[in-house]
């Protein structure tokens, strides 16, 4: 199975690197390849330990740039996305 790897805050202040597999994308779902990925002041406090509203392990950020490189036919046809 192909895996991606993601940066992951495994504790306060203590990011690690870990691999994940890549799902299989059903008819309703995409597949997005993550290109940049920005992080903001709300990022700071789950980072140093003083403000979470979930535990880690966790992945920061969620200002997200990347491409669609795998959709499927519903999902395509629902938001009227191209499949060429």
């Amino acid at each position: 199975m192909a895996t991606t790897s993601s940066a992951v805050l495994v504790e306060p202040r203590l990011i690690d690197m870990w691999d994940f597999p890549i799902p299989e994308i059903g008819p309703d779902a995409a597949l997005l390849e993550v290109e940049a990925t920005g992080i903001c002041g709300s990022d700071w406090g789950p980072y140093n330990g003083t403000w979470m509203t979930e535990l880690p392990p966790l992945v920061l950020g969620h200002e997200v740039v990347g491409r669609v490189v795998e959709i499927g036919t519903e999902a395509a046809y629902r938001w009227g996305v191209s499949t060429r």
